[in-house]
């Protein structure tokens, strides 16, 4: 997976986790936002090191 910032037409700025650019706008479109600029940050191993806006899994669930 790779880590996207993005910005959105509301002025909010942050990452998200997806594996291309196209999946990471078709996420933000479904969570409700309009982002204007979605540029990759990081990509493949690296993506590990910073947060996701995804809900991590324990081993309980």
């Amino acid at each position: 997976m790779a880590v996207f910032a993005y910005s959105t037409s509301r002025g909010v700025s942050a990452t998200i986790e997806a594996p291309d650019r196209a999946a990471a706008v078709r996420e933000l479109v479904r969570q409700g936002h309009t982002p204007t600029t979605v540029e990759a940050v990081h990509a493949g191993t690296a993506a590990r090191r910073t947060p996701s806006l995804r809900r991590s899994m324990t081993k309980s669930e």
